[in-house]
């Protein structure tokens, strides 16, 4: 695992008090500096293979080859985040995301040694539509495992003109929604963006603000929190109780269906609404489990009061009445 410290007195090489990327061996219970010759590293991400670690340092995006030992730069950003096979990076820069390919490259002779790590091709400009470029800020991004998919928020109008399922035109303006943009031929839907704040069940685009995407690894489904009160997987179901309030919602797009469909997952296993904000959602890979912080008190929530957040995870494994633990 890797994590983020000012402590300096976790492993070699680190002496000073700002921040450092980390890795933690657990089976060998050892800590070692990933972020080595940087300072205030932060925003690290390992891959499947924990054979790369990347992250952000002084306005640019470094990955680092834990079997070499060497670090290599890829580009200007911040915020990065890695596909699940190493292969890939997204990021921010300038108010847009891209993506930018990478591999390993060896030594001739065929002896399997690393020599270091190519960028394969130019960036990607991932907040772009047909209409070309986002006319807004877009960021936030999250990687599916593959490369096929992108997701991330974005306050521009003209994502989805003449290309995602059921919303063309932005009905709340300059507002924060949730996009999930298709960046590889290889991927299994045919498009190219997709509105992950609008339920198709309803025919109704998130009426507040979208953030915080947290992406699935095969890219079928997004997590996401927001102030909208209008999101529900269709009519039969309960529109959201507490308002304005931040909820945890879950955008269920299945590649054999078309279309996708939002359902209001920081709830108590019984029904209702949680009281307090609920933000900054992570997801499983294989989507079993949503995990998030919210300052809910009673019910599913530890009677802490005073707004103190708490950490949930709900299990989604039985469907949309799944529990939620704190």
């Amino acid at each position: 695992m890797t994590f983020q410290s000012t402590a300096s007195n976790l492993a070699k090489g680190d002496s000073s008090a700002d921040s450092d990327i980390f890795m933690r061996e657990l089976r060998g219970n050892r800590t070692s500096l990933v972020s080595v010759g940087h300072s205030n590293a932060r925003n690290a991400v390992i891959d499947g293979e924990c054979d790369f670690v990347t992250y952000e340092a002084g306005g640019a995006v470094f990955v680092r080859d834990l079997e070499a030992s060497r670090t290599y730069r890829l580009a200007s950003g911040s915020n990065p985040d890695q596909q699940t096979n190493g292969k890939g990076v997204v990021y921010e820069r300038g108010g847009q995301v891209y993506h930018q390919a990478f591999q390993k490259v060896n030594l001739p002779g065929g002896r399997g040694r690393t020599k270091g790590i190519r960028r394969i091709g130019r960036p990607t400009l991932v907040s772009a539509g047909t209409a070309g470029a986002g006319n807004g800020a877009s960021r936030n991004p999250s990687a599916d495992d593959n490369g096929h998919y992108v997701a991330f928020e974005s306050t521009a109008t003209n994502l989805c003109l003449s290309t995602c399922r059921g919303v063309s035109e932005d009905r709340n303006g300059p507002v924060s929604d949730v996009f999930r943009r298709t960046i590889s031929r290889r991927a299994p839907t045919n498009d190219r963006m997709q509105m992950v704040s609008y339920s198709a069940g309803v025919n109704e685009q998130g009426n507040g603000p979208s953030n915080n995407p947290s992406m699935t690894g095969a890219g079928e489904n997004v997590a996401f929190d927001s102030a909208a009160t209008n999101l529900r997987q269709n009519a039969n179901t309960e529109a959201d109780p507490n308002g304005a309030t931040r909820d945890i919602f879950y955008w269920n797009f299945p590649r054999r269906r078309g279309f996708g469909n939002v359902s209001r997952e920081s709830r108590p296993a019984g029904g209702g609404e949680f009281n307090g904000a609920s933000t900054n959602p992570g997801t499983s890979n294989r989507s079993n489990y949503i995990g998030f912080t919210s300052a809910q008190t009673g019910q599913a929530g530890e009677a802490n009061g005073g707004g103190i957040e708490d950490v949930f995870i709900r299990f989604l494994g039985g469907g949309p009445a799944g529990s939620v633990d704190g």
